[in-house]
């Protein structure tokens, strides 16, 4: 309760009353009032991403972060659909049907501005509602999905008691829409039915599903919900769903897709060439020690910010802070938005873990795009970055080719990530830098790398086909190891060494295509063939892993 109560006098605090918001409304266009995310999954984020790196949108401090609000995405649609009338040479047969794809599932957002699009291509829903009161639009949106895919993991011979066959069924159901023009409400939930060779969960392993065993088959469920409202100069939510902050695809150091979602308050201020984010969310992690006291805990919160400045109009630049915390209730220091957390921290007593972060993106010719982050767990100017151990920071670079040679519908990616070892962990556990034991950032523990290619090729809009390689090598240590638990800092152990310990190297090549059967039912399948050098670390455990899954999606 105590809770509840600093994050409503913080809301309160911003908005003055919940009347203002109504005011702030009234002097607007519609087009400016609140809308929900688009899910990480849509195809939106590579659509975009495309047009911005051939150049033919311009590039947007909009398009940085992820998730899209439905009004950011609707903006650059309109835009486009000028473009496609005037200069339609610019664009792909597969550009031209994907976008009016996407027209169709923006039919609720185009009817009220009298814009066209092809009845055979809008999005059809299980539930739709809408009322015109007061000159307030309300509407309501209901969809189901099911999905049903098979999984087939094989190992070489001598580790063939890991092989495994699993089915999974889900049933994901959304709720969706817009109250009077003032508040914006999203909820979804998923329960997947899984059965299939040795399916085991730890009842004291936390997972980001919620569990149940019923005979020979296990139920996962999970649910995201939030609301948004959206005044005159700020977007606001308040509820669980995903945020991903940095400029990688395929990982990310601050924020990415890699832990579950977790509940949090979130702010975005947005100018022509600035924008600043605030959020502060709540974690989860086993009751474990916090303290030198061995007091123990399960309180865990993340606060963080990022202040992003469009310098040129190919040339962006992002400076990011987050600090992970916990063993009490929420610090009123941390919800401020506008507050240094280093030096929150030190006023706090030097018990939090404090992170900081840079981010640079360029688009130095058409049709490419590099980017590059820089995360700092730890630092010390004074010492030496790649020998002592106290220095613990990760490093990601990347570049993104559109249309290389000039075959069209043909994407190329490249990425390399380097987390040093003791990178987003900490000495008390429960503050280490995870959610339900997954990094809040890179996907790779501490002391690894990644190099990552991508070839990504869709002829037509029901067929898309993609082909990666990655070589992966970690050595010691994981996300609940940190320096202080391997002795270092002790006289004559005080320098590191990158990839030290039994290397596990893993080389992965995969195929991958979606065909889109009817309007929004897609047939998919995958496979990854992986040669693994000491699998989990052990010197000589050499395996080959061979893992395939194919699947069919209904979206009613």
């Amino acid at each position: 309760m105590r809770n509840f109560f600093k994050i409503m006098v913080f809301i309160i605090a911003l908005c003055g009353s919940w009347n203002c918001v109504g005011e702030l409304y009234a002097q607007k266009k519609w087009t400016d009032t609140p809308s929900y995310n688009i899910p990480l999954t849509h195809f939106i984020y590579d659509y975009f991403e495309r047009f911005e790196v051939k150049g033919i949108i311009k590039s947007s401090i909009v398009l940085r972060n992820r998730p899209y609000s439905r009004n950011d995405a609707l903006k650059i649609m309109l835009s486009l659909d000028s473009l496609m009338k005037e200069q339609p040479d610019l664009f792909s047969r597969t550009d031209k049907e994907l976008f009016e794809k996407l027209k169709g599932e923006f039919h609720v957002e185009l009817d009220r501005l009298q814009k066209p699009y092809r009845d055979e291509e809008k999005e059809k829903h299980l539930i739709f509602w809408q009322s015109h009161r007061d000159d307030r639009y309300t509407y309501a949106l209901g969809d189901v999905i099911l999905d049903q895919n098979f999984e087939i993991i094989r190992y070489n011979g001598r580790e063939d008691s890991m092989n495994q066959t699993i089915s999974n069924t889900a049933v994901h159901g959304i709720a969706k829409g817009v109250l009077k023009d003032g508040i914006a409400y999203y909820a979804d939930f998923t329960s997947t039915m899984i059965k299939g060779s040795d399916i085991k969960y730890s009842n004291f392993q936390p997972t980001s599903q919620g569990i149940i065993n019923k005979a020979s088959n296990v139920y996962s469920l999970e649910a995201n919900a939030y609301l948004v409202i959206e005044p005159k100069y700020f977007r606001l939510q308040f509820g669980k769903d995903k945020l991903v902050l940095g400029p990688g695809k395929h990982s990310n150091l601050m924020l990415s897709d890699n832990a579950p979602a977790f509940d949090n308050l979130r702010l975005d201020v947005t100018f022509d060439r600035l924008k600043y984010t605030y959020f502060h969310g709540f974690l989860r992690h086993p009751r474990t020690i916090f303290s030198d006291r061995t007091d123990s805990s399960d309180r865990k919160y993340i606060a963080g910010h990022r202040l992003e400045l469009k310098i040129f109009p190919w040339l962006f630049f992002a400076g990011n802070e987050s600090v992970v915390y916990g063993g009490r209730s929420l610090e009123t220091q941390y919800l401020n938005p506008i507050m240094i957390y280093h030096i929150a921290e030190q006023y706090a007593g030097d018990k939090d873990n404090n992170t900081m972060s840079f981010d640079v993106t360029a688009f130095p010719t058409k049709g490419l795009k590099t980017y590059a982050s820089l995360f700092l767990d730890d630092y010390r100017l004074a010492d030496n970055p790649f020998t002592y151990w106290k220095q613990s920071w990760a490093f990601l670079w990347g570049w993104y080719w559109v249309e290389p040679f000039r075959i069209s519908n043909l994407d190329f990616r490249f990425e390399y990530s380097r987390v040093e070892p003791f990178v987003y962990t900490h000495k008390f556990k429960l503050i280490n830098y995870t959610h339900f034991q997954k990094s809040l950032g890179s996907f790779l523990q501490p002391n690894s790398d990644d190099y990552f290619f991508e070839l990504r090729y869709q002829p037509s809009r029901r067929l898309q086909m993609n082909s990666t390689f990655e070589l992966l090598r970690h050595g010691d240590g994981d996300w609940d190891i940190s320096g202080e638990w391997m002795g270092y800092g002790q006289p004559g152990k005080e320098k590191k060494k990158f990839l030290s310990g039994v290397n596990a190297i893993k080389r992965m090549a995969s195929l991958a295509g979606r065909y889109e059967t009817f309007p929004n039912h897609y047939l998919y399948a995958h496979y990854t063939l992986s040669g693994i050098t000491n699998f989990q670390n052990q010197k000589g455990r050499n395996l080959t892993q061979h893992y395939a899954v194919v699947g069919y999606r209904l979206d009613y």
